[in-house]
């Protein structure tokens, strides 16, 4: 999500701005917690606090997690084209 789109947000209706805010801050709260357990179980201890939710999906590959792969791509409603 852009800041330009949530700007726009903001100058038509405070509230809809307000509960997009509420849901990206949402979002990134869940990837957040879900990075933190994936990197305490990660086979070569490998660094996922930061990365986007793609970066997030690739460096689970590469650890052989494909369970967690599914997860992620459930949770954040990510096509299986991506």
């Amino acid at each position: 999500m852009s800041s330009h789109l949530l700007e726009l947000c903001l100058s038509r209706d405070t509230d809809a701005a307000l509960r997009l805010s509420s849901q990206i801050s949402d979002e990134h709260v869940k990837l957040l917690i879900l990075q933190q357990t994936l990197e305490s179980e990660s086979p070569n201890k490998r660094s996922y606090v930061g990365l986007s939710v793609n970066e997030t999906i690739r460096s689970c590959i590469l650890d052989g997690l494909e369970k967690k792969v599914d997860k992620i791509k459930k949770d954040f409603s990510i096509p299986d084209k991506r």
